[in-house]
């Protein structure tokens, strides 16, 4: 964990949005302890607003998929509707099934955690992933342990495509590949 946390940047600020009060205070604590700022939202029409005003910016979003009110995914659609530059987006679900993934990656969450989130490893390693910092050093999650199932493109160009592919809906990307 010292190994990604020291090329953490200083300072960085976080929106933690959560509608179990209990998992948000235990993430919280986590977050804060790893050297975030966090700011929480209890559902996806708070975390929408906060996401749209002006102030205050994140430089990371950890959103739970399955919120109260507007999904994760539909928070993560509406800012893309309407053409809005959103912080890197580490989702969070309990739902870690392959088609899932695809599909939440594909609304432009950079990163995925399965709840619950039991080691400060797995969130150092999405915050890197989110952040374009590095890729993991040993995958502890049971979606990290997908991700490492799943075949990599050995080359840039090739990986530099599966990115782009990632952010187009399911049904186009299976198309252009």
């Amino acid at each position: 964990a010292q190994q990604h946390n020291s090329q953490l940047p200083v300072g960085l600020t976080a929106l933690l949005v959560e509608d179990s009060s209990a998992l948000r205070m235990a993430f919280r604590h986590d977050l804060e302890a790893l050297g975030l700022k966090v700011t929480e939202a209890h559902d996806g029409v708070d975390a929408l607003e906060r996401l749209m005003s002006a102030q205050p910016q994140f430089d990371l979003v950890f959103l739970d998929i399955e919120l109260p009110l507007l999904s994760g995914v539909q928070v993560l659609s509406k800012l893309r509707a309407q053409g809005r530059e959103f912080p890197p987006t580490i989702a969070i679900t309990s739902h870690v099934f392959q088609s899932n993934r695809q599909s939440i990656l594909s609304y432009g969450a950079k990163a995925i955690l399965s709840k619950p989130v039991n080691a400060q490893r797995d969130i150092l390693d999405a915050i890197a992933i989110a952040l374009g910092i590095a890729q993991p050093s040993q995958p502890q999650s049971v979606a990290a342990q997908e991700d490492a199932a799943t075949p990599h493109p050995a080359n840039a160009l090739e990986r530099s495509l599966h990115k782009l592919i990632g952010h187009l809906p399911p049904s186009k990307g299976k198309m252009i590949l």
